[in-house]
């Protein structure tokens, strides 16, 4: 994960309301998107961009009264600290199976270029995700 695929999941409404929401109890995608007033296709999207960066994750696949299975999710983020000081954008991200990461982004005027951090300290290589079930 960088800093602008963490920055963009984080700073979207709905995004940090399903991981709100699925803090504390595990809900399916039609839970989520009437919770929300969102449509179905929308929230499986944003199930998935979450799951993809190891944010969410399905933790049971209880079986229907129709015979069907039924995905349910949860939040596998403890906590997330933004910082701004001194021209340096900080995200700290405490996520259930990893030690924290911590992102760093500054701006700066030398001519027309803008540079971004990257991850900082105790951040895990990407092929240490955890895989889709």
């Amino acid at each position: 994960m960088d800093y602008h695929t963490i920055s963009k999941l984080i700073m979207d409404d709905v995004n940090m309301r399903i991981l709100s929401a699925t803090a504390f109890e595990s809900l399916s995608a039609r839970d989520l998107a009437y919770m929300f007033d969102i449509p179905l296709v929308s929230c499986y999207r944003k199930i998935n961009e979450l799951e993809s960066a190891g944010l969410l994750k399905c933790v049971d696949k209880p079986l229907k009264a129709n015979g069907k299975r039924v995905r349910k999710y949860k939040s596998q983020l403890i906590k997330v600290v933004l910082t701004f000081e001194r021209g340096k954008l900080r995200i700290a991200l405490d996520v259930s199976w990893r030690r924290t990461q911590h992102f760093e982004a500054s701006w700066s005027t030398e001519g027309d270029k803008t540079s971004f951090g990257n991850v900082i300290g105790g951040a895990l290589p990407a092929d240490t995700l955890p895989t889709k079930n």
